[in-house]
């Protein structure tokens, strides 16, 4: 027994040495030691537990964005354009991008990473793609740890975006600071969409690809239902107009995010 619980101290002493060093370089703005740590936290949370004890009193000063809304709505594209913005601001950027976990394989489907490809090589942006692994709400449940990663490594803006499954993406709101939700005109009923929970959790309402037809319909639909909510808010949710591939309206979108961190 003796030989049993000397072996589990050494092991014990070995994971928290590891651990310090990682946060050290991470303090640093070591992109690798930031992947390193992020991977530890997806896949052994115990032996992360000492590296989130030391990261934490460096947290706190970085203003963490979700990005969520259905499939096919340009979150990605919203995404990269808003990093770009960013980094013209000489704010440096870290991204989680959720994606669903394969049913066959267990991985998950990185595609996010590839649409963001462009800022891989800007030292002061780190992107990292994550499975959900079946995690509902949208996000994964690593998903908040790795956010304090990239506030501890010096990140100013931290973009969040979730799986994108519809109606039960709220949990969301519980790991960010500002929620925008992504809407866009060719979403079906978007009565439906009113009605749906995660309706209820933006801080901003995104409608993209404005060039479309319909775009005026859901403007006015979700004016509507604004209106309709009378429960006294200090906040009213702006409705911003964008087009991801020309760059549309993102002077307003980034005018209304630097609006509501000011209000928080």
């Amino acid at each position: 027994n003796l030989k049993y619980c000397l072996m589990a101290m050494s092991i014990k002493r070995e994971i928290k040495d590891r651990m310090s060093k990682l946060t050290e370089k991470l303090l640093k703005g070591d992109k690798l030691a930031a992947a390193k740590l992020i991977s530890i936290i997806e896949d052994k949370p115990d032996e992360a537990v000492k590296a989130m004890e030391i990261i934490y009193q460096y947290t706190g000063k970085a203003h963490i964005i979700g990005v969520t809304g259905a499939p096919g709505v340009g979150k990605s594209s919203l995404i990269n354009y808003l990093i770009k913005e960013f980094r013209e601001e000489n704010l440096s950027v870290g991204v989680i991008a959720v994606d669903a976990t394969s049913p066959f394989t267990g991985g998950a489907v990185l595609g996010d990473r590839i649409r963001m490809q462009e800022h891989s090589t800007d030292p002061e942006v780190f992107i990292r793609s994550m499975g959900s692994r079946d995690h509902l709400g949208g996000i994964a449940l690593s998903t908040q740890k790795s956010t304090r990663v990239l506030d501890a490594m010096g990140k100013d803006i931290i973009l969040v975006e979730s799986v994108g499954v519809g109606q039960v993406d709220i949990a969301i709101a519980n790991v960010v600071d500002t929620v925008l939700l992504v809407l866009t005109p060719l979403m079906g009923d978007a009565i439906q969409t009113i009605k749906a929970g995660v309706m209820e959790i933006p801080d901003i309402y995104v409608l993209n690809k404005s060039d479309l037809p319909g775009i005026n319909i859901v403007e006015n639909e979700i004016k509507s239902m604004l209106k309709l909510n009378t429960s006294e808010k200090d906040w009213e949710p702006p409705v911003v107009k964008t087009q991801s591939l020309t760059g549309e309206g993102f002077n307003i979108l980034l005018n209304k995010i630097n609006e509501h961190w000011k209000f928080l």
